[in-house]
């Protein structure tokens, strides 16, 4: 079902121990928000999503590991992974070493940087390597 009101979670009235916080958020003060998709049409919901959040919540500074559309959003991209949309065995198994270090690198990212928000979109093989 669809959210009648998308910038619900930017209108509520948080409880007051959260309201500090809360504020925070809708200056988007020092908020980072790492993406990973690796398909097409993941990068292009993450570039209106990035793009929704921009225009709501300036400030806000995006990562992660997408496309071109991604990256033109706005998106500090660490690696194009659209590159590497494949489908079956065959064409995954040459490309396997290239996934787990990718996932190794996307794990290191977010130990160093801690993004305050980490969003997941499709290509649920890496992305589970990712959510770990």
């Amino acid at each position: 079902m669809r959210n009648p009101n998308p910038s619900l979670i930017l209108t509520v009235s948080p409880e007051p121990a959260y309201r500090p916080a809360f504020e925070q958020f809708q200056k988007g003060a020092g908020m980072h928000i790492f993406f990973s998709t690796g398909d097409p049409s993941g990068d292009q919901h993450a570039a209106h999503l990035v793009r929704a959040l921009r225009e709501r919540v300036p400030g806000v500074r995006f990562s992660g590991f997408g496309g071109p559309l991604l990256k033109e959003a706005g998106a500090d991209l660490l690696y194009p992974m659209t590159d590497l949309a494949v489908m079956g065995v065959s064409a995954v198994l040459p490309l396997l070493k290239t996934f787990f270090d990718l996932a190794k690198k996307g794990r290191r990212y977010l130990e160093e940087h801690r993004p305050d928000a980490v969003i997941l979109i499709d290509y649920p093989g890496f992305n589970w390597h990712i959510a770990k």
